[in-house]
């Protein structure tokens, strides 16, 4: 195993925080573990200016219980600097916005992680990382939740990642981790870590530590999600009504912090959105990727290269 960072250089780390009491999610960081928890208190600029102290300042702070991560983040601007913000459907494009975004490396390998984004309105944008950081893929959605406050000087944002969601190996106490922001009214972009322009924040091998971090408890960790399809037709006037009632189940086990256990019966993929529709002018077959969430978990794995692109696929 091996991090990539500079020789004779060591990772930056940020204590995780416990938080002994309740934490209500509300994008208002008022409960007295936040002021209590250790922080970044400041991020470098990337861009426009690479090593730049941003004029706009942010605050991140981690805390953690048995069964959850809390990221609070305090996003502030100058005067006179807007909160440029519109997108508010999940998986929005909203690199073109201001935009907070972590990283977490469960394994801290540098090779995948998990991403974790949202804009000021709580669009919420999450995807897997993959191939050493150069992929991302957006398909994957997570159960997690953020929430928002927006305020003359600028933003607030409280995210909630529930333990079970991720892939982790256990008995490890630090991850990597990383944070990114940008305000799109001064095209400024800022990180904690590697704050480089031809650094990737899904580059996990360049990401500080997040330390800390308690034995999690998955509890059963068990997962049932049944799903019903049903439908009817009539093919012509004097025919008979003809139904179809089409049941289905997926059950997820977590056997441990970094493997799963999946049975499906039955299965029906009728859940997953449509694929996007596209126009073929060239001889050649288009490629759709993959949606269904039973494909999507852990597909990181198999992200390894032959340099053949989609023509082989593990």
């Amino acid at each position: 195993m091996c991090l990539c960072f500079p020789a004779g250089a060591a990772a930056q780390g940020l204590r995780a925080g416990r938080a002994a009491e309740p934490i209500h999610l509300d994008g208002r960081l008022t409960e007295a573990a936040w002021l209590q928890a250790d922080s970044i208190d400041g991020l470098t600029e990337v861009e426009p200016v690479a090593g730049r102290r941003p004029a706009s300042r942010t605050v991140v702070r981690v805390l953690v219980t048995d069964r959850d991560i809390y990221i609070g983040i305090v996003a502030t601007n100058p005067p006179g600097v807007r909160t440029t913000s519109y997108s508010k459907a999940r998986d929005s494009e909203i690199d073109q916005e201001d935009y907070l975004g972590i990283v977490f490396d469960t394994f801290r390998d540098g090779r995948s992680g998990y991403v974790f984004a949202v804009n000021p309105n709580g669009a919420r944008v999450d995807g897997l990382v993959s191939g050493r950081g150069e992929n991302m893929d957006e398909s994957w959605d997570a159960i997690w939740d953020v929430k928002t406050t927006r305020g003359d000087s600028g933003w607030t944002a409280e995210f909630q990642i529930p333990i079970k969601s991720l892939i982790f190996r256990p008995g490890l106490e630090e991850w990597g981790f990383n944070v990114e922001r940008e305000v799109q009214a001064t095209r400024e972009k800022s990180r904690w870590i590697s704050p480089s322009p031809d650094v990737e924040i899904t580059q996990t091998s360049r990401a500080g530590v997040l330390e800390g971090l308690p034995d999690f408890d998955l509890g059963l960790g068990l997962s049932v999600r049944p799903a019903v399809a049903v439908g009817g037709s009539r093919p012509a006037p004097d025919s008979s009504f003809t139904g179809k009632f089409h049941p289905s189940l997926d059950v997820t086990q977590r056997v441990g912090g970094d493997l799963l256990a999946h049975l499906t019966v039955n299965t029906d993929f009728a859940e997953t959105e449509v694929d996007t529709r596209r126009t073929n002018l060239t001889r050649f077959p288009l490629f759709f990727p993959e949606k269904r969430s039973f494909f999507l978990e852990g597909s990181d794995i198999f992200e390894f290269g032959l340099g053949t692109g989609n023509d082989v696929r593990p």
